[in-house]
C-alpha cells in the first residue's frame, strides 16, 4: 500500500489511459490487498514524487488496530484514522463513509 507524501501520481488504465490522480495524502494499492486481485493500474509519477511505503502486514495490522483501537501504529493515530476512512469510502463510497467518520 502506497501514501503519496508529495508529488502527483498518475494511475493509469489497461489502455494507458488516465484513470485519476493522485495527490499529496491519498494511497494507492489498498484494493488489490483488501480484495486479492491483481492490480488494475500502473502508477506513474507526473513529477518528483515521494511515498510512504506500508507492507501488506503492517496494513492489515493497522486494520486491526480499527478494530481494536487499543492497537496502532506506533506514533501514528492519523495514519489509523485515515486508513479507516480510504478504506470505508472505498468499500461503501464516499458519501456513507464521510458520514459514518463524523
Amino acid at each position: 500500500v502506497y501514501f503519496v507524501t508529495s508529488g502527483t501520481v498518475q494511475l493509469k488504465g489497461e489502455w494507458d489511459e488516465e484513470v485519476c490522480e493522485l495527490q499529496t495524502g491519498d494511497m494507492f494499492g489498498e484494493l488489490e490487498l483488501l480484495y486479492g486481485c491483481p492490480s488494475v493500474a500502473t502508477a506513474v509519477g507526473k513529477d518528483d514524487v515521494s511515498l510512504l511505503v506500508i507492507s501488506d502486514e503492517d496494513f492489515i495490522n493497522g486494520l486491526h488496530a480499527i478494530v481494536d483501537p487499543t492497537k496502532q501504529f506506533p506514533d501514528t493515530p492519523s495514519i489509523n484514522y485515515y486508513m479507516t476512512r480510504t478504506v470505508a469510502t472505498s468499500l461503501i463510497g464516499p458519501t456513507q463513509a464521510w458520514g459514518a467518520m463524523l
